[in-house]
């Protein structure tokens, strides 16, 4: 799905397809990197799929976005990557 923005164009798709994502990144000001399969304890009950998605994913999402000479990617992030530390705590 397509959605037009006269500032944003919004593809829905899957970043583990590469054929998608170098179909819809020439041309790009840039990428705003918001997919990923959230939750520690999913990560943990099915690591394969996860590391499909926020790995694999990712990589593909840089790749396309360098081949397609797209000058910037903006990636989100969790604080889960922290990992529960009393360090960072409070």
């Amino acid at each position: 799905m397509k959605i037009d923005h006269p500032r944003v164009t919004f593809f829905e798709g899957s970043i583990t397809d590469l054929d998608l994502l170098m179909e819809v990144f020439p041309g790009a000001d840039g990428i705003f990197h918001q997919a990923a399969i959230p939750s520690v304890s999913r990560s943990v009950k099915d690591p394969l799929a996860s590391n499909e998605a926020n790995v694999t994913g990712t990589v593909k999402v840089l790749v396309a976005a360098k081949d397609c000479g797209v000058p910037a990617v903006v990636a989100a992030s969790s604080s889960s990557v922290y990992g529960d530390t009393p360090v960072l705590s409070g």
